[in-house]
């Protein structure tokens, strides 16, 4: 059976001596929101999305890539400049059907730098759980020689986010074909459990009240935006797998 770590934070993936990568898959968790604002994105009909840590690295990416769209925000609003914020809700056919998107975030994009412990990167959250924790059951079961998973939190401005976890939580709760490996995986899914109710409804209310009492949740709704809030607590509503192409930064609506 495929073993699945979690790193708490990016700065916690086990290092590798040979600088090859340890992981057959990392999956970068940022709950609210990049990885779910992705999952959208690509939902709504967006062809490519590309990360950039930086703000002047993605304005300079644009550049090379025409006609896109500059994707993204700092302490929660959108970059002055950038078509579009973080909030999933902007996410509409209309606005990105058919477009490149370019996206630079405080947490969830320079998590994705992290993603190169391993051969290909995806982006998870809980309106993709079961979609990319089955996604990633198969893949895993594929590869004969790196069998192995880690699923990276993006935290909150270097502190550990609750909802990263919990959504870590989740993925590992919903396949019987992936074991938690180590003290962090299993904390991860010890949270999950506790939280985790008899219906989805009930499950998406303990959710948003998460959120409600988490650093990054209290940030959006100081900012304006709780509304991103039930987006992201709407578990399993997409079957949107953002997952990486040869380049590491590129990530493609996974077809399998």
């Amino acid at each position: 059976m495929p073993l699945v770590q979690v790193a708490l934070l990016p700065n916690l993936i086990p290092g590798s001596a040979s600088g090859s990568p340890m992981f057959e898959i990392a999956v970068v968790i940022d709950a609210l929101r990049f990885t779910t604002t992705a999952s959208q994105a690509l939902h709504a009909g967006a062809t490519q999305i590309r990360t950039a840590s930086e703000v002047d690295v993605a304005r300079s990416l644009a550049q090379q890539v025409r006609p896109a769209l500059l994707c993204g925000e700092r302490e929660c609003r959108r970059i002055d400049g950038f078509d579009l914020g973080n909030s999933p809700w902007e996410y509409t056919p209309d606005a990105v059907d058919g477009r490149s998107l370019i996206f630079s975030t405080t947490n969830g994009t320079r998590a994705v730098a992290a993603g190169q412990c391993a051969a290909q990167v995806a982006l998870g959250s809980f309106v993709n759980r079961r979609a990319i924790a089955e996604w990633l059951a198969r893949r895993l079961a594929a590869n004969s020689q790196r069998q192995q998973a880690i699923l990276i939190c993006a935290g909150t401005d270097g502190l550990v986010a609750m909802e990263d976890v919990l959504a870590a939580g989740a993925i590992l709760d919903s396949s019987t074909s992936l074991e938690p490996n180590g003290d962090a995986a299993s904390l991860a899914l010890t949270a999950w459990l506790a939280i985790r109710q008899h219906s989805v409804e009930q499950t998406r209310e303990q959710l948003l009240k998460r959120f409600e009492s988490c650093l990054g949740g209290a940030n959006l709704i100081a900012t304006g935006f709780q509304r991103d809030l039930q987006f992201a607590a709407d578990l399993d509503s997409l079957d949107t797998i953002p997952a990486s192409s040869a380049q590491q930064d590129v990530f493609l609506r996974a077809s399998d």
